[in-house]
């Protein structure tokens, strides 16, 4: 989730091209202008050193829903300044994974998914271009069908009530892929969609990395995990949402 921009500095996204578009300026530290659309997937280059802000044009960013970091031991970090509604990115010392991808949810209701390559790059400014939030139109129905899923996902990590969905423990009992005891603690169930968290523990002896595939039920609309690699007796935390079945 989001947090207020702290006395740490931030290490954050350089060098991004977004779904259709391309930078002002080929090079790396020159600031980057992006067209993109609702919806849509903006490839992007993390930097491992630097500090960079993301900005969309005519709008502001007002949350993000974490997915999945290709080194599932590291936290990267994505922080929203309040006053602009500004978003930077960090990776931790000693991040050893590729890529990290990530929603983000404007104040117009647009939603863009960066799908993010790491590098060693210094640090930018990138600026998001969506022609209909500088037109003043409110979000397509494809950028609609993202947003409720996503902020499901946020008021399950957070523990909290989410208006329109009713919270219920999950079963009492564990099923197992192999070593992994998966368990589902809570879920909340609306008219359209149901959300389940879950808790995954390694509880063999050695470690075990697992896939989306071993996890993530068929069918579902959005799914996230905190981790993909587990120590013995270390627990991850993943989020699915499924359309309800009528």
């Amino acid at each position: 989730m989001m947090r207020d921009l702290g006395v740490n500095a931030w290490r954050a996204l350089a060098l991004a091209v977004a779904l259709g578009g391309s930078a002002v300026s080929s090079a790396a530290w020159a600031d980057q202008r992006l067209q993109v659309v609702d919806g849509g997937e903006v490839p992007c280059t993390l930097s491992l050193h630097g500090i960079t802000r993301i900005s969309a044009i005519g709008d502001a960013f007002v949350t993000d829903i974490k997915r999945s970091a290709s080194d599932g031991n590291a936290e990267f970090s994505v922080a929203n300044e309040n006053t602009r509604g500004d978003i930077y990115v960090s990776m931790p010392d000693g991040y050893a994974g590729h890529g990290v991808s990530f929603f983000a949810i404007t104040r117009k209701g647009f939603v863009y998914k960066l799908q993010c390559q790491v590098s060693d790059l210094p640090s930018q400014q990138i600026f998001i271009e969506n022609p209909q939030a500088q037109e003043g139109a409110a979000a397509s129905a494809n950028g609609s069908a993202w947003e409720q899923p996503l902020l499901l996902i946020k008021a399950m990590g957070e523990g909290r009530p989410m208006p329109g969905y009713t919270a219920s423990s999950g079963p009492a009992q564990a099923v197992f892929v192999g070593p992994a005891q998966v368990q589902i603690v809570s879920v909340y169930t609306g008219a359209t969609y149901v959300g389940k968290r879950i808790e995954i523990t390694n509880v063999g002896r050695s470690t075990i990395t697992l896939t989306k595939e071993e996890i993530a039920p068929p069918g579902h609309v959005v799914f996230s995990m905190s981790q993909w690699t587990l120590k013995p007796h270390e627990k991850a935390t993943a989020y699915v949402v499924l359309r309800k079945q009528n």
